[in-house]
């Protein structure tokens, strides 16, 4: 189910963390939330266009490989030490279980690149 998806915080220990590994682990939070925010409410539940381009957005984001910019979902995993394909996976299961989630076009090219 999706509402059981586990807290970025849940995937890494309880160490200290710096400040620039806090920044990372609260877009990688925000992210979840802008995908799984209203994926846990009833499949009659009225999406605005605006939550409909967040959760896109945040699709396309967690399914984009890369380490190109600091800022991609893989990058974070990496400096956070959280596997970038237990992340993925976890997305494409949330995409899978919410067939009104539209991705954009990269993560759809993504998905057959080698």
């Amino acid at each position: 189910m999706i509402g059981d998806a586990p807290l970025p915080v849940q995937l890494i220990s309880q160490r200290t963390l710096s400040p620039v590994l806090e920044l990372l682990l609260a877009v990688l939070e925000e992210a979840r939330r802008c995908l799984v925010g209203t994926a846990c409410l009833s499949a009659t539940y009225s999406r605005t266009r605006a939550q409909q381009r967040l959760r896109s957005e945040a699709c396309a984001w967690f399914l984009t490989p890369g380490t190109d910019h600091l800022f991609s979902c893989e990058s974070i995993c990496q400096h956070l030490g959280i596997e970038y394909a237990c992340v993925r996976a976890w997305a494409e299961r949330v995409r899978e279980e919410d067939r009104s989630l539209k991705c954009c076009d990269i993560c759809m090219r993504s998905e057959v690149a080698p």
